[in-house]
């Protein structure tokens, strides 16, 4: 079974709806929010569980806040890092693991992870924007 496969019908076996998309990621929506497992079939003991676009960038000022904001979550939280491509705003949670399946057992607290941090950094992102009014 191909490792796209093996993601998806686990995300099926916990109430997922996923998709596999043209890259071989499985794609997941969960609290309005766009994830994807990124698939590496040359390397299935590598974990990594994306939030993507979760934040656009509008202008300059809001994009070094960004930066700032994305710096002081990648400091704070374990194996989470906040991103900035171009406009959009990902968060993605990476890890090596000691068996293919562990995924299963990572799931869940990386999902609450990214959570929590994506929130942190909305905070951030809003308290800066309050601060320039």
């Amino acid at each position: 079974m191909k490792r796209s496969e093996e993601y998806s019908e686990f995300l099926v076996e916990q109430g997922y709806r996923p998709s596999i998309d043209e890259d071989g990621d499985v794609t997941f929506k969960y609290e309005g929010g766009h994830y994807y497992l990124s698939v590496s079939e040359d390397d299935d003991l590598f974990f990594q569980l994306v939030y993507a676009r979760f934040w656009n960038l509008e202008d300059e000022d809001e994009r070094l806040r960004g930066i700032n904001a994305a710096n002081e979550i990648n400091m704070r939280f374990k194996v989470v890092k906040v991103y900035i491509r171009n406009d959009d705003t990902s968060a993605t949670i990476e890890c090596f693991m000691h068996h293919p399946n562990d995924f299963k057992g990572y799931f869940e607290r990386s999902l609450r992870a990214l959570q929590r941090a994506v929130f942190e950094f909305r905070d951030l992102m809003l308290m800066g924007h309050e601060g320039k009014n």
